[in-house]
């Protein structure tokens, strides 16, 4: 498998806002599989609301958040 498609989660150009408050804007993110990641900031930051955008709780306005789940591409 090729290192660019060696990845567990990726996201391309997310973004995310409340209102007029940008949350996260333009986000990319390659995860590969079996790395372990840490997000840090202060609060307000969009931590959490890139969480919840990566399990589908609050899917991104723009952008788009990928997963390979057993092996296939697949949109989270």
């Amino acid at each position: 498998m090729s290192d660019q498609n060696n990845f567990g989660l990726q996201c391309q150009g997310v973004s995310h806002w409340f209102g007029e408050t940008k949350v996260l804007f333009d986000l990319n993110l390659n995860v590969h599989a079996g790395q372990f990641v840490a997000l840090i900031g202060p609060s307000g930051c969009g931590k959490s609301t890139l969480l919840r955008a990566i399990l589908g709780t609050h899917p991104p306005h723009r952008g788009k958040i990928l997963t390979l789940q057993n092996g296939r591409l697949a949109n989270a």
